[in-house]
């Protein structure tokens, strides 16, 4: 690739030319660990996607973008601190990552994308910002292993089948937040205001 004026590679790894696009992580890669480029600022959509051997990412400072179903399948990931810079976190991005415990969601993002955690049976804690307006379709579909989710006073959408198929002694702590409130008991979901 080193004649290539659009890509480059980093240890099997593709990225764009300037390394600001993670392009493709191969899927048979075994390394366990993985860290970014420092001027990585968008992983591509399905970049890692069923990266079997993958249980942790180190994100680049830079980052602001991770792409639709970016780690879909990484069935091994377990845990994910998500960097400060981070606006958007497309769809589908975690869903199916059933080693993932626990996730650390950066106070930048507005949205949690639809089907962003579904199938992450795991997944035992989430703190959600509260700069968090929008919770999407599906997005914690069959997180079986949650216990409590914290839904603050921005959020005022949350989609269809949100939280179905979730353990059913899972508890919502609502701060001042009346729409959701009402979700909880249209859904039938244990739910607490704080």
């Amino acid at each position: 690739l080193s004649g290539n004026m659009q890509f480059s590679s980093q240890e099997g790894v593709l990225y764009s030319k300037d390394r600001r696009l993670l392009v493709k992580y191969p899927q048979g890669r075994r390394n366990i660990g993985y860290y970014l480029d420092d001027r990585t600022v968008d992983i591509a959509e399905g970049a890692f996607k069923n990266a079997g051997f993958l249980e942790s990412i180190t994100f680049s400072g830079s980052l602001v973008r991770i792409g639709k179903e970016a780690f879909k399948g990484c069935k091994k990931l377990s845990s994910a601190v998500i960097p400060a810079n981070v606006k958007k976190i497309c769809d589908g991005v975690f869903q199916d990552c059933e080693e993932l415990e626990n996730v650390m969601l950066p106070r930048s993002i507005t949205e949690i994308s639809d089907m962003t955690f579904s199938g992450c049976i795991r997944l035992s804690y989430v703190s959600i910002p509260n700069t968090v307006e929008k919770i999407g379709n599906g997005a914690f579909m069959m997180c079986r292993s949650l216990k409590s989710l914290n839904i603050q006073e921005n959020v005022s959408y949350i989609g269809n089948n949100a939280f179905s198929g979730c353990s059913p002694d899972m508890e919502i702590i609502i701060r001042n937040n009346q729409y959701a409130a009402d979700y909880c008991k249209a859904f039938g979901l244990k739910y607490k205001i704080v």
